[in-house]
């Protein structure tokens, strides 16, 4: 009886941590899928570019915050979903990639409510 709750024991902790590996971690998102040129779906077709600065993955915008914003990155090409500008007080951005061509950005600033907009990717002009 013990030797068979011995082997239960050990074959839990061992798919446990094979799940764990196969598993994804929810708050990134791989910067190959990000990087390039985004157009919004509304009238204004507002066009967006993220880059890849080594140690991050920045927006840059015509319109909004002057500066783009910042998406850290590590080592292995995962970037944050969650990105800042340097202002004060900071303002924040998240990105939610439903799709390979379709992203939601959603920005604010302090005491301000959130402005949320999709964006489908394009080709550079």
């Amino acid at each position: 009886m013990k030797i068979v709750f011995l082997l239960l024991i050990i074959s839990n902790e061992y798919f446990a941590q094979q799940t764990s590996q196969l598993s994804v971690d929810s708050t990134k998102i791989d910067a190959k899928l990000i990087i390039g040129f985004w157009e919004s779906v509304d009238s204004n077709k507002y066009r967006i570019e993220f880059t890849d600065e080594q140690w991050a993955v920045k927006l840059k915008a015509n319109v909004g915050v002057a500066g783009g914003y910042f998406f850290s990155k590590d080592s292995l090409g995962m970037m944050l979903f969650s990105g800042w500008a340097p202002n004060w007080p900071l303002f924040d951005c998240a990105l939610y990639l439903s799709s390979s061509d379709t992203l939601e950005v959603s920005t604010w600033c302090f005491m301000c409510e959130a402005i949320r907009s999709k964006y489908v990717r394009v080709k550079e002009k």
